[in-house]
């Protein structure tokens, strides 16, 4: 999956030359199984069309990190 612009401008290197995500954008990502949650909803609200999901799995992730943003 092809990561967003935003989060490849969060990724940065810790002193072990591992990449790490910054504490603000690690706090930011919304919980895997609440996306998953959201992007099953989304995609039954499409009609369950057969596909991989993965635009339903995005904008699920982009509307709840908006949320994280907002609080």
């Amino acid at each position: 999956m092809k990561r967003s612009k935003q989060e490849d401008n969060a990724i940065q290197s810790d002193e072990s030359g591992n990449a790490a995500l910054s504490e603000k954008e690690h706090a930011a990502r919304p919980c895997c199984e609440h996306v998953r949650e959201l992007a099953y909803f989304k995609w039954q609200q499409a009609g369950c069309p057969d596909c991989d999901g993965v635009e339903f799995w995005l904008a699920a992730e982009a509307e709840m990190s908006a949320e994280v943003a907002a609080d």
